[in-house]
């Protein structure tokens, strides 16, 4: 089956209040299972936005783990979710290195290092598809939690031109804007742990770790920065196992 279908409404959803009609935003988060897009969405949802949040299930199933953290959030905020199954995938690499793997959703430069070689322009191919997505449901503002911990032999500035110029694919077959929107470039692992804390986030149901989709490793960089990020939080760094 192509996705898991939820069904969807086409316009902005109007909400009522003393005054006047209000309508709420409608926004594309794109969700991973890890803790910077889960803090992405509840910040969506505590702003009062219409919320649909995108999942990708990698081939081989490699990112297991982190699709039922998404599904748990997305079910805890009453966000609508959809998770795209990408086997197809596996057909292209037909041929060739059968041992490829996808990027992590939150990085640019952070591969799935599960003794595989990752899939070139995953990261293209995850935002081209979170684009036609928008796109199909009218959506104009797609979120992407990526911030500067991320930026792995790149810059800030080369990550936004990148997005821009993605931007201008819709306007190319006469479809209205989308934009993508990084509200976190600028943050810190650790300031997303402590947006996090305010937001009310269980970390527990957060997964970080590039070398293990089920026990964390507790030496790959990703999990090296999300145990730096809860050494303010000692209760909670114990707790999420960080």
């Amino acid at each position: 089956m192509w996705c898991d279908f939820v069904p969807f409404t086409f316009k902005e959803e109007a909400i009522m209040d003393n005054s006047c009609t209000v309508l709420k935003q409608q926004v594309l988060v794109l969700l991973s299972g890890g803790i910077d897009s889960a803090v992405c969405a509840a910040k969506l949802c505590a702003e009062g936005k219409k919320v649909h949040a995108l999942s990708l299930r990698y081939p081989g199933d490699t990112n297991w783990v982190e699709i039922n953290n998404a599904t748990f959030l997305a079910k805890k905020l009453n966000i609508l979710h959809v998770v795209l199954d990408f086997k197809f995938i596996e057909q292209m690499l037909g041929g060739t290195n059968t041992n490829m793997s996808f990027n992590v959703g939150g990085s640019v430069n952070n591969c799935v290092s599960r003794g595989k070689t990752p899939v070139p322009m995953s990261v293209e191919l995850l935002h081209l598809t979170a684009l036609m997505f928008a796109r199909i449901r009218g959506i104009k503002h797609i979120y992407w939690a990526i911030h500067q911990d991320d930026l792995i032999g790149t810059s800030q500035e080369k990550v936004l031109e990148y997005l821009r110029a993605l931007e201008k694919l819709p306007a190319l077959g006469s479809y209205s804007p989308c934009n993508f929107e990084t509200p976190f470039i600028g943050y810190s692992k650790k300031d997303m742990v402590n947006l996090g804390v305010t937001l009310d986030i269980d970390f527990r149901f957060t997964h970080s770790c590039s070398a293990s989709s089920d026990v964390p490793c507790g030496v790959c960089r990703q999990c090296m920065l999300r145990a730096s990020a809860f050494d303010s939080f000692v209760p909670l760094k114990q707790a999420v196992g960080a």
